[in-house]
């Protein structure tokens, strides 16, 4: 989509990726109207249809895990206009299918799985959709051939790449992280106001257990299949994944979904208006203030809450802090700044065009997507393996003790305690360290710790990264082995948005190159 709206309009992909993710949102929205317009409601409750069809898209619009996915280039605006567009076909009742359902529904679970790979989940799910549709007339078949797009295009990954995820999977999927994710999941319950959902679902069950009415099987495995699939989605991301580096990206669906079953819920609750409209109310305005609260005041946010919920917020914030420790559930703010002085520091596209790629130039990195679009002709080496394959499957390896040595080691270094250290300060550091230390201390500014390429290290960045080496970081586990970055010979270095380029004696030739990686790629396979 980037590449088309680049080369059809000539908007080029960091003004383009927020003006898409925008329209997604918007055709999110409109997809959420179109549901609600098939929610059967009790005669009682149809004259205000369009009043609770009004407050649901108000709550929606004005949640903050809605906006928050409206700008980036990230693929979440995409992945929950595709997985939305999927549940609503998959919920249609029987009596509502065109036939052209078998298509819809299957086109939606193709985009899906194409956007993101655990919308593989949603594709296997529609094979099940399909047996209890019954539907396997000459021309429904035609329509569900539409599903073999997704094994067509995993054979081609791994024709392509030999592998069958993508590299991001493996870079980040070390093993199960069930306590980073049941705390990721209470803090979205907490902070999204799902609790309020919780109780209301609780209450329909409970009311409805005690009814005899009948529902046709077909409409009831339906329902099943569609839940189902969606509490398997947050099952793997909260038992297995252990959340996201990103504030609550995986669930970003349920800013639309759960609206809409509000309504369904309490039309099912109750057939009187005296009691559906408070309840509603409720259930839609719980997602605002915490989420809001905590978006004006990123700080313990138990003291500004009555004294009534504050035990349940001083969790919250106990969890939050475990979790921003191990870049789990980061804000978008902390992107935002990122992004803002990575742009800052890195030199415009035009004069990184004017680098040629002839001497195989070569920098290292703690993310691409910035660098590379500033320096687009740079090989860049992402030290956390998110688009490198040695570094994706090198096992964790963090050394003893370094979590308490490195704020020692930056205290020794600062030598006017203002919390900076340039390369001035490490050089007359060195001259008192034993040889071990003096290594390790070069290391410190030249690869591991100035994470913004300034130049300096600060005692902030030090602090952090004392936390990065614990035993689990999302999205930071694993880091390329030394050995394997020497090999390349990294020549490109940052400094006030220029590029110096140090030319190599002898030069890295092509078949340097493809040695150098077959070497690595054999002893990680063995």
């Amino acid at each position: 989509m980037l590449w088309g709206t680049w080369w059809f309009f000539g908007i080029e992909p960091p003004v383009a990726a927020n003006t898409l993710s925008l329209l997604c949102g918007l055709a999110t929205l409109v997809l959420g109207y179109r549901m609600l317009q098939r929610i059967a409601l009790p005669q009682g409750l149809e004259r205000v249809r369009g009043l609770l069809t009004g407050l649901v898209l108000s709550s929606v619009a004005t949640q903050r895990l809605f906006l928050t996915w409206l700008s980036s280039g990230l693929e979440t605006g995409l992945f929950v206009l595709c997985l939305t567009w999927w549940v609503a076909e998959a919920a249609r009742a029987a009596a509502l299918r065109d036939p052209w359902w078998p298509a819809r529904l299957s086109a939606s679970a193709v985009l899906t799985a194409l956007t993101r790979p655990d919308g593989l989940l949603l594709w296997a799910a529609t094979f099940l959709l399909a047996w209890n549709a019954r539907a396997w007339r000459p021309r429904d078949l035609a329509q569900w051939l539409l599903l073999l797009a997704v094994p067509a295009h995993v054979l081609w990954r791994l024709a392509t790449y030999g592998e069958w995820l993508p590299n991001t999977y493996y870079a980040k999927h070390v093993a199960a992280w069930p306590e980073s994710g049941a705390r990721y999941l209470a803090c979205f319950v907490i902070e999204n106001g799902t609790w309020a959902w919780l109780l209301l679902a609780g209450a329909v069950a409970a009311r409805r257990a005690f009814r005899t009415r009948t529902h046709a099987w077909s409409d009831a495995s339906r329902g099943l299949i569609v839940v189902g699939t969606l509490l398997a989605h947050v099952a793997y991301y909260t038992l297995i994944i252990g959340g996201d580096h990103f504030e609550y990206r995986v669930f970003a669906h349920f800013a639309l979904l759960l609206p809409i079953a509000t309504v369904w819920l309490a039309a099912r609750l109750a057939s009187r208006l005296v009691v559906v409209l408070p309840v509603t109310v409720l259930c839609l305005a719980a997602p605002h203030p915490i989420a809001w609260l905590h978006y004006v005041r990123a700080e313990p946010l138990a003291p500004c809450v009555p004294s009534a919920f504050r035990p349940v917020m001083a969790a919250f914030d106990t969890w939050q802090t475990w979790l921003t420790q191990r870049s789990v559930c980061e804000r978008h703010s902390i992107h935002r700044e990122f992004c803002a002085r990575s742009s800052r520091l890195l030199p415009k596209r035009e004069a990184g065009q004017a680098i040629s790629f002839d001497d195989r130039p070569v920098l290292l990195g703690f993310s691409v997507g910035i660098i590379s679009w500033a320096l687009p002709n740079v090989a860049i080496i992402d030290v956390l393996g998110l688009n490198d394959w040695v570094a994706a499957r090198t096992p964790m390896n963090r050394p003893a003790g370094l979590t308490d040595a490195l704020p020692k080691l930056f205290r020794h270094f600062d030598l006017d305690n203002d919390g900076r250290l340039p390369k001035s300060e490490v050089l007359i550091a060195l001259a008192s360290l034993p040889p071990e230390q003096a290594a390790g201390a070069a290391r410190l500014l030249e690869r591991d710790y100035d994470f913004d390429l300034d130049g300096v290290v600060t005692r902030e960045e030090v602090e952090h990264y004392a936390i990065f080496y614990q035993e689990r970081h999302m999205a930071h586990d694993r880091m390329a082995p030394d050995d394997y970055i020497v090999g390349f010979r990294p020549n490109v270095r940052v400094v006030e948005q220029r590029v110096i380029v140090t030319p190599r004696d002898p030069p890295l030739t092509d078949a340097d190159i493809v040695r150098h990686e077959t070497a690595f790629r054999a002893r990680l396979r063995h």
